[in-house]
Order: C-alpha cells, then sequence, then structure tokens
C-alpha cells in the first residue's frame, strides 16, 4: 500500500495548483467559444475575447486557492476501499 500525503499551506500554491489553475483556464476558453457558437450558430473566432475569458478563468482559480482555501493535509492512498478506509481510520484516530 503506497501512501502520499501532500501539505497544504494557507496563501500558498503548489504546482498542481498552477496545473489545476491551466485546466480551468483552457475549459473556461472552450467555453466560451461553444457559447458564441450556440449564440450565433456560426463558427467565428474572436481570440481576444477567448485569450481573456482563458486568463480570466485561470486567474480566477488560482486566487481562489490563494485566498480561501484552508491549511490541509491531502492523503492519497492506492490500492482498494479497504485500503483507504483503513488509514482513513488511522488518521482520524491520530488526529
Amino acid at each position: 500500500m503506497e501512501t502520499k500525503v501532500i501539505a497544504s499551506k494557507k496563501f500558498t500554491l503548489q504546482l498542481r495548483d498552477l496545473l489545476r489553475g491551466g485546466i480551468m483556464a483552457a475549459l473556461t476558453a472552450a467555453l466560451v467559444v461553444i457559447q458564441k457558437v450556440i449564440e450565433t450558430g456560426e463558427m467565428s473566432f474572436n481570440w481576444k475575447q477567448v485569450a481573456m475569458a482563458a486568463i480570466g478563468g485561470g486567474v480566477g482559480y488560482l486566487l481562489k486557492n490563494w485566498l480561501i482555501e484552508p491549511a490541509k493535509v491531502i492523503t492519497t492512498v492506492s490500492g482498494n476501499n479497504a485500503k483507504v478506509d483503513t488509514v482513513e481510520a488511522n488518521i482520524k484516530e491520530a488526529v
């Protein structure tokens, strides 16, 4: 059973936050394009609007993680649900 523990302190950003911010930027831009296609009925791109939506989505996600997320410890366990339940019980006992 492999257990990985990640400490996430308040007012910090980690690599996974930046990667998820990039994913949010791409998804936001894609959703803006889809919305415009549905709204106008034609496939035309306003690249400035798409870029601004991407920047807004990515920066918004990073600000949310930086300002609002509390300090936490994230534990990941590879294996089945029984292993996860065991680790969960051990953590609750330790806390």
